[in-house]
């Protein structure tokens, strides 16, 4: 089976989470994730951008770096899901902020004041896509 250069792109970031965590190539990981981020800051790869960095944000660089790293992607991930209306990605991202707030020691109140403002938008998308009836398969 053919695999194109931008499922490839994907391909990267989810293999830079396995090689660290399961075989203890933490370094090897974290540089293949690093590829696959740089590979889409090129224009033609941007509207990849969200989904490799919020795999990159959350799966490699909270073993590699500093927390914070890892919160400032996931926001920029956020970001671009929802600039481009990728909605499950919009949602990925939310969880994932709160479990990296958590780990970061954020305070529990912010922590759940923000959760509930991903909870509330949330609930607004699954109502609008709800009332829009089932997608369309071409």
């Amino acid at each position: 089976m053919f695999l194109d250069f931008r499922h490839g792109l994907l391909a990267f970031a989810h293999l830079s989470l396995a090689i660290g965590p399961r075989f203890g190539r933490y370094r090897d990981g974290f540089r293949f994730g690093h590829l696959g981020a740089a590979l889409v800051e090129r224009e033609d790869l941007a509207r990849f951008r969200g989904k490799v960095y919020n795999v990159v944000g959350y799966h490699v660089l909270p073993w590699t770096h500093a927390i914070q790293a890892a919160s400032s992607m996931m926001r920029r991930a956020l970001d671009l899901a929802q600039e481009k209306g990728d909605l499950l990605y919009v949602v990925y991202c939310q969880a994932q902020l709160i479990s990296l707030g958590l780990a970061s020691g954020v305070p529990l109140d912010d922590l759940q004041a923000e959760a509930e403002r991903y909870l509330r938008s949330t609930q607004l998308v699954l109502r609008i896509v709800w009332e829009s009836g089932p997608p369309v398969v071409l």
